[in-house]
Formats: C-alpha cells, structure tokens, sequence
C-alpha cells in the first residue's frame, strides 16, 4: 500500500468493505463465515508442510529488506540460499520427487538442528 491510500485510510477514516481491503492489500484472504474454519485449516496445512530453514531464513530477510539496504543483503542470501541447499530439507525434497510422493518435511530427523 502506498503513502497516499495509507494517509487516507488513516485520516479519512471510511469504512472498508472486504472486497476493497483484499484489492488494497490489507489482508489476504476474504471468506464467507462457514469457510473461515476450512480455509484456515487449509492455510495451516500449507505452512505445516513447507521447510523449517527455507521459511525461517525467508522471514528473517523478508524483515531486514525493510530496515537495511538491499546490496548489503546479498552476502546474507547466498549464506541463507547454501544453508537451504544443504539441509536435509533439500535432500528430502530429492527423495520425494525422485519416489513420485509429497515431501514430508515435518517431523525433522532427530539431531536436526533449527535455523
């Protein structure tokens, strides 16, 4: 959302209907009541079975490209990007194409250390 529709939104103080925060980028997903528990569920599911180190490092520079300059980031990328080719996450994800099946990336092998 840009300066203009933000300094709007906060000084005009209209009302937001769902169609027009989801267009605005104010949230995500827009459901009818009785899909609340379904599309959560699904969403949850999603997250649940995505790698640990790839969404951890991905959090973490999604974060800092707000605070610090994008060129000094790249240093950080290329250490997230081999730590993520290197996980056992990776390897999985190998076994699981190769074996036609889904990759499951949850629960870790033990003695497996957190991002």
């Amino acid at each position: 959302m840009g300066l203009g529709r933000a300094k709007e939104l906060t000084l005009l103080n209209d009302h937001v209907t769902p169609a027009a925060a989801l267009a605005m980028g104010l949230v995500n997903w827009v459901v009818e009541p009785a899909e609340i528990d379904a599309t959560l569920a699904g969403i949850v599911e999603k997250a649940f079975h995505s790698s640990r180190t790839a969404t951890g490092h991905a959090k973490r520079l999604l974060h800092a490209s707000f605070h610090r300059d994008p060129r000094e980031l790249i240093e950080d990328v290329v250490r997230a990007q081999n730590e993520c080719m290197g996980s056992w996450e990776t390897d999985e994800a190998n076994r699981a194409w190769d074996e036609r099946r889904e990759a499951r990336f949850f629960p870790p092998p033990s003695g497996t250390r957190r991002p």
